[in-house]
């Protein structure tokens, strides 16, 4: 009997259990289940967990600006750390709710142009929530994805977000990395779902270093470029600065465009020579703090950023060492240099031909021909102008000058100047609405003025 009672016993716990298993009630639509919120954590500058801390404390002391600032920018690198904790504290604002952290894809890192995350921030000087509302909108509509691997090390987030949870302690936070590179389209997309959110709890924020890797002296002339640039919302000239970070500068310009901000307020700029002190530091990197308010675009005196070099020479062992290593690494060195520029001129000490080199056979011999491939280098490399005005022009005789100039002409480069003075001596380009006209004259074998003047 009692063997019975457990058959029955045993049976009805079985039908229980598939019930349970087979069972799935439906969730009325009317109920969210809550998402469980993950979070990144910002790191500790050299193992220092004061630092944040410390940084905010010295602007402590600096009132909000009224109205409170809601599109900015600020740079990456902690080792100016008082120009982000300034601004940031200008911006401060408790109503804020959102706030977009854009940079740029510094590791060029993940599997998309715009990469996001949908997890939150922990850091020392508070907790940001994620904005998973937006951040599930720009995914769903193409504009950006998901991948949380890459921001453990993306200094441009995590050296700014600590700030973030200071100034705007109420408000969830979108993080954004762009990488360099990404089609003005899909930068435009962007800012365009960005332009969607209200400003008046809303804060927008660009994380950008400015110029890299050079002195101070030229780093400066740079950086002036890149305020010019920033005040006429001179989109064109964007891939020409000499930031780390153009999408992330031209998403920050759209949004502040759309929203009627086109007046740009400089708050902070320095140099890292400056900072540690060393006025012969090599390869610097300068910084730049800002903010756009209402008004209308501000009347700036456009200048011409032009940058004239000297003898350009791509034979002997220079087109050795090119076929050897690559033409990139001729300028490796010395590229940045070109930028910061609205237009680059030299001139070009030999012909570009689809002519044998000689001089690369023997030294000594110095009739000198570059391969074509050299005009699409010195194009990307932003030179606008040649001169031809010089003894190495008609190494390859007339056809090797005539054939020079159409090499150049055909990758967008003008030609000015021949050896002997005579044909056309002019060139003419276009910067910032100016007609800008070049003359050669070559005094080498011939000293008559006549056709210069």
């Amino acid at each position: 009997m009692n063997r019975f009672l457990l058959y029955i016993f045993l049976g009805a716990l079985l039908i229980a259990v598939c019930f349970v298993w087979l069972y799935k009630p439906e969730i009325p639509p009317e109920i969210i289940i809550p998402k469980i919120e993950k979070y990144h954590t910002a790191m500790y500058y050299y193992d220092n967990t004061d630092f944040f801390s410390a940084s905010v404390a010295s602007f402590v002391n600096v009132p909000p600006l009224s109205p409170a600032p809601r599109i900015f920018i600020v740079n990456q690198h902690v080792l100016a750390a008082h120009l982000i904790a300034r601004q940031f504290a200008q911006a401060a604002d408790p109503k804020v709710k959102t706030v977009v952290l854009i940079t740029q894809n510094n590791w060029n890192a993940g599997r998309a142009p715009i990469i996001t995350s949908e997890y939150g921030w922990r850091t020392t000087l508070g907790t940001s929530s994620p904005a998973s509302d937006i951040i599930q909108s720009l995914v769903s509509k193409k504009v950006a994805v998901v991948d949380e691997d890459i921001f453990a090390h993306e200094h441009g987030i995590t050296g700014v977000v600590p700030y973030v949870a200071h100034s705007f302690p109420n408000a969830r936070v979108v993080t954004l990395v762009v990488r360099d590179h990404t089609g003005d389209a899909q930068v435009d997309a962007l800012a365009e779902e960005l332009s969607k959110l209200d400003l008046n709890e809303t804060v927008i924020v660009g994380t950008i270093d400015m110029s890299h890797y050079l002195p101070k002296y030229i780093a400066d002339v740079h950086d002036r470029l890149v305020v010019q640039s920033i005040k006429e919302f001179d989109y064109d000239t964007l891939p020409r600065l000499d930031i780390d970070t153009a999408p992330t500068l031209r998403t920050i310009l759209k949004v502040a465009d759309r929203a009627g901000k086109k007046s740009f307020v400089q708050t902070g700029g320095i140099n890292s020579a400056d900072i540690i002190a060393d006025p012969e530091l090599m390869l610097t990197t300068s910084y730049l703090t800002g903010y756009f308010k209402e008004g209308s675009q501000e009347s700036v005196s456009t200048d011409a950023h032009l940058l004239f070099v000297g003898d350009i020479m791509l034979d002997r062992s220079v087109a050795k060492s090119a076929r050897e290593r690559g033409i990139d690494s001729l300028f490796a060195n010395v590229e940045r240099l070109f930028l910061g520029t609205h237009a680059v001129i030299g001139n070009l000490e030999g012909t570009i031909t689809s002519s044998s080199s000689i001089a690369e056979k023997d030294s000594s011999i110095l009739r000198f021909t570059f391969d074509p491939m050299y005009s699409s280098l010195l194009d990307r490399l932003g030179f606008s102008a040649l001169s031809l005005a010089n003894n190495h022009a008609f190494d390859f005789g007339k056809n090797g000058y005539t054939e020079t100039k159409k090499q150049l002409e055909s990758v967008g480069i003008v030609s000015f100047g021949s050896p002997v003075n005579s044909g056309v001596l002019t060139g003419e380009i276009s910067v910032q609405d100016k007609s800008i006209c070049f003359v050669g004259y070559h005094d080498l074998f011939t000293y008559d003025e006549t056709p210069v003047i």
